[in-house]
C-alpha cells in the first residue's frame, strides 16, 4: 500500500512547518511539499501526487477555493482539507461546495485537525460538530 502523503499550501511559513510536524508526529503522514501561493500550489500539484492537500482559504489575497475547484477537475482523487481563520459558518459550506473534503478553523486544537484528517483519509467529511449540525439543520428546513 502506498504511503499516505500530504502537501501544505499556506502563505505563512511558520504555520506550514507546524502543520507538517504535527501530521508527521500525530499521523505518520509524510509532508512531501509546501507552497505559499496559489501559483506555487498549482505547480506543486502538477509535479507530485500527494494523498492530501491542506489548503488555506486565504493565499496572499487569492482564494484557496479557486485551487480547490481546480483540483476537483485536475486531481479528482486528491483529498482536500481547507483550513482558515475565517468563520466556518460563512466559509465551511463554500469550501465543501467547492469540492473540499473538510474545513477546519485555524484556532482549533491540534486534535481537531488530526481527527479531521483521519476522517478525510477514511473517505468521510472532516468538519466540526457545529458545522455538521448547521448543514443538517439547513437540509431539514
Amino acid at each position: 500500500m502506498k504511503q499516505k502523503t500530504c502537501i501544505i499550501i499556506d502563505d505563512h511559513p511558520l504555520y506550514r512547518s507546524g502543520i507538517s510536524a504535527l501530521v508527521r508526529e500525530g499521523l505518520g503522514l509524510e509532508c512531501i511539499g509546501e507552497a505559499g501561493s496559489l501559483q506555487e500550489g498549482r505547480q506543486l500539484l502538477d509535479t507530485i501526487d500527494p494523498t492530501l492537500a491542506i489548503v488555506d482559504i486565504s493565499l496572499l489575497g487569492e482564494s484557496g477555493l479557486t485551487l480547490v475547484n481546480e483540483c476537483r477537475l485536475r486531481h479528482p482523487q486528491l483529498k482536500i482539507l481547507v483550513v482558515s481563520m475565517h468563520d466556518e459558518n460563512l466559509y465551511g459550506e463554500r469550501a465543501l461546495s467547492s469540492g473540499a473534503n473538510g474545513y477546519i478553523m485555524k484556532h482549533e486544537s491540534p486534535d481537531v485537525l488530526l481527527d479531521a484528517i483521519k476522517r478525510i483519509l477514511h473517505g468521510k467529511i472532516g468538519i466540526s460538530e457545529n458545522l455538521k449540525q448547521r448543514i443538517a439543520d439547513k437540509n431539514l428546513s
